[in-house]
């Protein structure tokens, strides 16, 4: 997901990571807030562990993390658990970069909501510009690519994360589960959780005055 350029190549958490790091460098900047959506939540967390320096506290926003990390590493199983994430992770892989086109064709023939509802939860309350960035932005082979990082990554390296974090979920996501909360919090203590009702895997789109109020901007 995202309007930068797609990278020539795999972009595995220590490329990403690395890669903020030198831009926050080239900003000049030092410890920053890092807020992380979906698998941004890897990201994120990844961040605090090898770079500490960076972060000064850590944000999670509808996060994919332990749950994710097993569906990753076991999808047969993970039908009955993640079962949103594992099939959008095997349809992404046979479709690979024509999943655009398709969602472009079910857009233009009106049925775009339905194929969008499983992570919202009130689909047809979204603005339009919402489901349009929905298929613009879609990534599919970085989508498959972060699935495979985190199938690889041993979460038990978060528990070194010493700054404060953050960790926001909607209890109708259809990418995480309500069990990852509780699951961050014996990982890193110093976790503080919050569950929004009536939101799915976009908390900060569908409830942004809840988690802009949970984050502490106003």
């Amino acid at each position: 997901w995202g309007s930068s350029p797609a990278p020539d190549g795999p972009l595995g958490l220590d490329a990403v990571t690395g890669a903020v790091s030198a831009v926050l460098g080239a900003l000049g900047l030092g410890a920053v807030d890092v807020v992380g959506h979906s698998m941004g939540a890897f990201v994120g967390l990844h961040l605090a562990v090898v770079a500490p320096e960076r972060v000064r506290s850590l944000a999670l926003v509808s996060g994919t993390t332990v749950a994710t990390a097993g569906a990753a590493r076991h999808p047969v199983r993970a039908l009955g658990t993640l079962p949103a994430f594992t099939l959008l992770r095997a349809g992404l892989t046979v479709t690979g970069g024509a999943a655009r086109p398709l969602l472009r064709g079910i857009a233009r023939i009106g049925l775009l909501p339905l194929v969008a509802a499983p992570v919202f939860t009130h689909v047809r309350r979204l603005d339009p510009s919402v489901l349009a960035a929905f298929v613009d932005e879609l990534r599919p082979e970085q989508f498959t690519e972060a699935a495979r990082s985190a199938a690889a990554y041993d979460v038990d390296r978060w528990r070194a994360i010493t700054c404060p974090v953050t960790a926001i979920a909607g209890r109708d996501d259809v990418f995480a589960r309500v069990s990852d909360l509780a699951a961050l919090r014996a990982l890193v203590p110093q976790t503080r959780t919050a569950l929004l009702e009536a939101c799915g895997h976009f908390a900060h789109v569908e409830r942004p005055d809840a988690v802009a109020h949970e984050l502490g901007f106003v």
